[in-house]
């Protein structure tokens, strides 16, 4: 059986040891929002969703059930790390984008 939305949100939060009160913080959504997103209550604007999936480091395909596994390279970094490294791969990106 497939997991839905809400279960992936949740999962994906506590798995990175994140509150929900700084995951509304980083997507720009009220506290209560991110709850009612785990709990299956509202469902994310694409918006939104692009940028918890950000948040997460996971793809917004993984996020709505169209991946099965979380295979990203991100995944177990957490805030600076993650910044970092798609900083320096952004870096690669232009320096030989050319």
């Amino acid at each position: 059986m497939q997991e839905g939305l809400g279960v992936r949100l949740r999962r994906l939060r506590i798995s990175q040891g994140l509150k929900q009160s700084s995951v509304a913080k980083s997507v720009g959504v009220k506290n209560g929002t991110i709850s009612a997103y785990e709990n299956g209550i509202r469902t994310p604007s694409f918006v939104t969703l692009t940028k918890l999936a950000e948040v997460y480091g996971v793809s917004v395909d993984y996020l709505i059930g169209n991946e099965y596994k979380n295979e990203t390279v991100f995944s177990h970094l957490h805030g600076w790390q993650r910044e970092f490294v798609v900083e320096v791969a952004n870096l690669l990106i232009h320096k030989y984008d050319r």
